[in-house]
């Protein structure tokens, strides 16, 4: 195996963190799994567009307290996603007065879609400067990977495991599609680089269970590919991304107020 010093590959290379985390939910602009989030003083629980039902709360990330080496690179506030588990498919009738719904106005949205910019999820950095409400988490109830009513149990992030990452095999191909000058022996390395582990971290390179899946910007249209989070299934929340897969949350590097979410499975 080459050594990282002879890595053609040196100038991809991205850094990542693993969360260091402990049980309990801790103050609500801390960074966490589960647990209680930061909510507006006017601020009702956020519902699922789709079916209406409360959305789980999956992760909060306060930007002001992630590795200085990336502190000022996703935006400033507290990072949210929320998530609805229901497995319920909605139909969506978007016929005006002067059209038929006949004529294929009829939109079937389901909340298991894994697709960017699917209604299902809410996905936003907030600025917590005044005061936060006073809420309790509702029962909400997950048909996938657990049967547990309510929030997910907390898990508050406490530090963060810096390591290197490469790009595994599905970006590595993306990158010579794009006419990236890679030479023989980046072809040699690449076979070289064991693949990230699945875990949940922040930043780095996505573990793509299928291809490349970068989505555009709707600002600009340029890719999407600046990895803010991963999530792996049942890593720090007890949670399947469909057959054990991984979710992920991306970034336009222009626009850090475009923020989106998709998955992945075998």
């Amino acid at each position: 195996t080459a050594e990282i010093s002879d890595n053609p590959l040196e100038r991809f290379k991205r850094l990542a963190w693993k969360p260091i985390v402990k049980e309990g939910d801790g103050d609500l602009r801390s960074s966490k799994f589960g647990g209680k989030p930061w909510l507006g003083a006017d601020e009702g629980w956020p519902l699922c567009p789709n079916c209406d039902n409360p959305m789980r709360f999956f992760l909060q990330i306060n930007l002001a307290e992630i590795p200085e080496a990336i502190r000022s690179k996703f935006g400033q506030g507290i990072l949210q996603f929320f998530y609805c588990t229901y497995e319920t498919t909605i139909e969506h009738d978007h016929s005006t007065p002067n059209t038929s719904v006949m004529s294929g106005n009829i939109e079937h949205q389901s909340c298991l879609d894994p697709s960017p910019f699917s209604r299902h999820r809410l996905i936003r950095i907030v600025q917590a400067d005044g005061v936060s409400g006073v809420f309790e988490v509702p029962e909400t109830v997950c048909q996938l990977a657990d049967s547990s009513e309510g929030g997910f149990p907390p898990r508050r992030i406490v530090g963060w495991q810096q390591y290197d990452e490469y790009p595994g095999y599905a970006d590595y191909e993306n990158l010579r599609r794009a006419d990236v000058s890679l030479s023989d022996d980046d072809d040699n390395y690449i076979q070289a680089v064991a693949e990230s582990p699945e875990i949940d971290k922040l930043a780095g390179w996505p573990l793509w269970i299928q291809d490349v899946e970068y989505p555009a910007c709707p600002t600009c249209q340029q890719p999407m590919n600046q990895l803010v989070f991963q999530l792996a299934s049942d890593d720090n929340i007890p949670f399947l991304w469909g057959d054990v897969g991984i979710g992920y949350l991306l970034q336009c590097p222009e626009h850090t107020d475009q923020i989106t979410f998709l998955s992945q499975c075998g």
